[in-house]
């Protein structure tokens, strides 16, 4: 599609899935990727896991994403480390 765009939002893939290489493929910028997130997931998705009796692993800690065309001029982007739900809030400033 033309123009510029913004895609996010809680996709449930984990990081080295074929549709996140789709995304990256089709000339998006992976932001959690570029900046280096470690983590899209807050301390209570880990208490929900280990309640179910899973012992969460790297993947585990990622399901919300933000791509942008790469006319986008982003000037900061992160994930905010505050416990709100079992993601973390993130926070992008793009102009």
């Amino acid at each position: 599609m033309p123009g510029k765009r913004i895609l996010c939002g809680d996709l449930n893939l984990y990081p080295d899935t074929k549709s996140i290489k789709k995304i990256e493929e089709s000339g998006m910028r992976n932001l959690i990727k570029e900046y280096k997130i470690d983590s899209t997931r807050s301390e209570m998705y880990d208490l929900q896991l280990r309640a179910r009796g899973k012992e969460p692993t790297k993947k585990d800690w990622f399901a919300d994403y933000v791509f942008v065309s790469k006319d986008i001029k982003v000037l900061d982007f992160k994930a905010i480390n505050q416990t709100v739900s079992d993601h973390l809030p993130l926070l992008i400033k793009f102009k």
